[in-house]
């Protein structure tokens, strides 16, 4: 009963931060429709020990700051490389020279399709640069097809 009555609170607060209504009409109509989602929950028997893992709320005490904390830090470098005055995109070809510092080539799609003030100019570089990723990532499927292949006829008598 005591899980019951948690999962019924959470759902309650749940539904109260994400509709922000206090409204006593409102509010009752939303405790009634929480009241019924877990009724519907308990008859098709989907409450059990797995649906309020407590066992777990200490990890999720220390993932949910870290998370935070990265998601803050990914933010801020974003801006950052948004409102540099100059950005590390290289315009003249080759356009990788490997004595400078390159960039990830999806942060690369992404800067070249938000920065540029043309936007016209930029689409044929962001174009090429998805085209580049995309080959990459099919690349690297067919070799690992290829070594999945080769290392399963070499070990295909083999119990493991």
């Amino acid at each position: 009963m005591a899980r019951v009555l948690g999962i019924l609170f959470w759902l309650v607060l749940a539904w109260l931060l994400w509709s922000g209504h206090l409204e006593p009409l409102i509010l009752g109509y939303g405790v009634a429709s929480c009241a019924l989602v877990l009724w519907l929950a308990l008859r098709m028997r989907l409450i059990d020990p797995e649906s309020a893992p407590r066992h777990l709320l200490g990890g999720m005490l220390l993932y949910v700051p870290w998370l935070l904390y990265e998601i803050a830090k990914a933010n801020l470098h974003v801006a950052r490389v948004i409102l540099a005055p100059s950005l590390p995109i290289d315009g003249h070809f080759p356009f990788m020279h490997l004595e400078r510092k390159f960039m990830h080539l999806g942060f690369h799609i992404y800067d070249v399709s938000m920065q540029s003030p043309n936007v016209e100019a930029a689409k044929p570089m962001a174009f090429a640069t998805t085209l580049v990723l995309l080959l990459l990532v099919v690349l690297m499927n067919l070799a690992a097809i290829v070594v999945r292949r080769r290392l399963r006829r070499a070990y295909r008598g083999q119990s493991v």
